[in-house]
């Protein structure tokens, strides 16, 4: 009842798109990849179109837990430090975004007369500070345990 899109798109969805899994996941690279792969291999005068713009191939399901037992030992052993290595990339992340703010705020203090506004562009600096510094120790915790793991 489903049209063949469709199809494709369960399929993928369900990881029967491939028998040896590298990660958990189904990201939107593969589902794009199998679709545009399939539906014109199983009908010829179908041709999927997307337009796209991706700035991160982005999960979109899990591999089912029936197939996933077939993961290899090494995923299933490295699936911890993958998950802590994605946490310390999205720190990273957080800690630059954080800065740009705090630049943003310093230039608009520096260029402002209000005494109120200053007063609040510095208080808001000095939070993000402290939290720039606590992601930078949660870093560290985190790179440690990769290290003992």
């Amino acid at each position: 009842s489903n049209s063949l899109f469709t199809k494709c798109l369960i399929e993928v969805l369900k990881g029967q798109h491939k028998t040896n899994f590298q990660e958990e996941h189904i990201r939107i690279s593969e589902v794009v990849q199998y679709i545009f792969k399939k539906v014109p291999e199983r009908k010829p005068i179908q041709t999927p179109y997307a337009n796209l713009v991706l700035y991160e191939d982005f999960i979109l399901s899990n591999v089912p837990s029936g197939i996933r037992k077939d993961m290899p030992a090494f995923v299933k052993d490295n699936r911890m430090e993958m998950l802590i290595q994605m946490d310390i990339d999205d720190l990273f992340d957080s800690i630059k975004r954080k800065k740009e703010k705090k630049n943003y705020f310093s230039a608009i203090r520096d260029i402002t007369s209000d005494a109120s506004k200053k007063y609040n562009l510095e208080k808001d600096i000095l939070e993000l500070d402290e939290e720039i510094t606590a992601n930078l120790v949660e870093i560290g915790t985190l790179k440690k345990s990769l290290e003992n793991h």
